[in-house]
């Protein structure tokens, strides 16, 4: 058996270390021609920990990234609203919530892989059907015959755009800007998730390594997210806490990432015959819950 899997993210990696440890042989299809680290963090729960140390990773990614033990909402004051103790849990599972540098992890996951070729400049335009197999046709004009396909491409994904055509991507009305940065957290923040909310927008940040904290700031739009500017970050949290106003202004503008929240109505089948659909290519959501990388 060999299955080919599209997208060399967070699900793509993780799934080809699986199939590997059970001796099924796998390739991915990466559409960049390089894999950089992207400026972003990413929470890892119980339920993903518990994979990454069934696969043997839990060690390395606690050794590189910052335990979480509650998730916070709050006041633009930082004021607590309500609290998740994440220990009860912790406790239970013998497990850590890691918070990490997404690129780490995704480097992580590509140095554990031993026989799986990772393919790059590889962007998947169409999947045709003959008698016995698929064709993967890509933008680069290469066709290459499938027997098992895995889509784990994305929200935007290509796999599901070919055989699920009327599955439709919903937009949230929400801009978001994503953001690592060095900087030192107070002491009582190093070990929590800390989400502060406004009338149109909200704030989170967390520490994924020493000295360094990985944001992430949203706010609702009417119309149009052209309604907004990076330049004017600053401005739309003026009135929150100034440790949030110190996170933003210790950013590097290059550095920050913009994005529009969109999610996928959900669906209840993300297979046809020999193709499947992992993680968001078959169910992003909005990342209000902080699950969106664990399941």
């Amino acid at each position: 058996m060999h299955i080919d899997i599209i997208g060399a993210g967070i699900g793509g990696l993780t799934t080809a270390i699986a199939l590997e440890q059970k001796g099924i042989k796998s390739r991915i299809f990466e559409q960049v021609e390089q894999i950089n680290e992207v400026g972003a963090g990413i929470i890892l729960a119980n339920n993903a920990m518990q994979v990454y140390d069934k696969l043997g990773l839990r060690k390395v990614i606690e050794e590189n990234g910052n335990p979480i033990s509650s998730i916070n909402i709050t006041k633009s004051n930082l004021r607590p609203l309500s609290k998740i103790d994440l220990s009860y849990f912790e406790q239970k599972l013998n497990i850590k919530n890691i918070a990490i540098h997404r690129g780490k992890l995704q480097q992580m996951l590509i140095d554990k892989l031993k026989s799986t070729e990772i393919i790059l400049n590889h962007k998947l335009n169409s999947i045709t059907k003959s008698e016995n197999s698929y064709y993967l046709n890509f933008k680069n004009e290469n066709k290459i015959q499938s027997s098992t396909i895995l889509g784990a491409d994305g929200l935007n994904s290509i796999v599901r755009q070919n055989i699920f055509p009327n599955n439709s991507i919903r937009n949230a009305t929400q801009i978001c800007w994503r953001g690592v940065t060095a900087y030192e957290l107070p002491l009582k923040f190093r070990n929590e998730l800390n989400e502060a909310w406004g009338k149109s927008e909200r704030f989170g940040f967390v520490q994924i390594a020493e000295s360094k904290v990985y944001w992430y700031a949203l706010k609702s739009f009417k119309k149009d997210k052209n309604e907004f500017s990076i330049n004017d970050l600053h401005h739309y949290f003026s009135s929150y806490n100034s440790i949030i106003k110190d996170i933003i202004n210790s950013t590097r503008k290059e550095r920050i990432n913009t994005a529009e929240i969109s999610d996928l109505k959900p669906t209840n089948t993300w297979f046809k015959e020999n193709i499947c659909l992992i993680g968001d290519s078959a169910h992003a959501t909005t990342p209000n819950m902080g699950q969106g990388a664990c399941q």
